[in-house]
């Protein structure tokens, strides 16, 4: 199994170890300071959105223009059903422990031959450990 240490800008070693073929765990950070973030959640917003009109668009498209709340490009769609739109708390989509490496779904990472598929910050018996899940 491959190891590698990232030093982050504070000098902080994190320990990357791989524990199977697509599986990797996370270590040597400060849990303490790092930052999460969730996937957004369009179900709701989308639901309303497609009881409201006729001919709805396809959710890709909604999910873009959803977003569009600011300047010319503004959107009737966005001030409408965009504070509908919530976070997936279930879920973990970016983690960031303080002085990096910032990590996100779909990110490549070279050192680990892959994407980030999963990120799991509560990994049984493995206290301060992420759990990367690569494809």
């Amino acid at each position: 199994m491959k190891k590698f240490i990232y030093e982050n800008r504070y000098h902080d070693r994190i320990i990357f170890q791989q524990v199977s073929q697509n599986t990797w765990h996370m270590s040597g950070f400060n849990p303490t300071w790092c930052r999460y973030g969730w996937p957004n959640d369009y179900s709701v917003a989308y639901g309303a959105y497609c009881i409201d009109e006729d001919d709805p668009m396809p959710i890709e498209e909604f999910e873009k223009e959803v977003h569009k709340s600011y300047g010319s490009d503004k959107s009737v769609i966005a001030e409408k059903y965009g504070h509908m739109v919530t976070s997936d708390k279930s879920k973990i989509s970016m983690f960031d422990p303080s002085g990096g490496p910032y990590m996100e779904v779909g990110q490549y990472w070279e050192e680990m031959v892959g994407f980030i598929s999963h990120i799991n910050i509560n990994v049984p018996g493995l206290p301060g450990v992420v759990e990367l899940t690569i494809e």
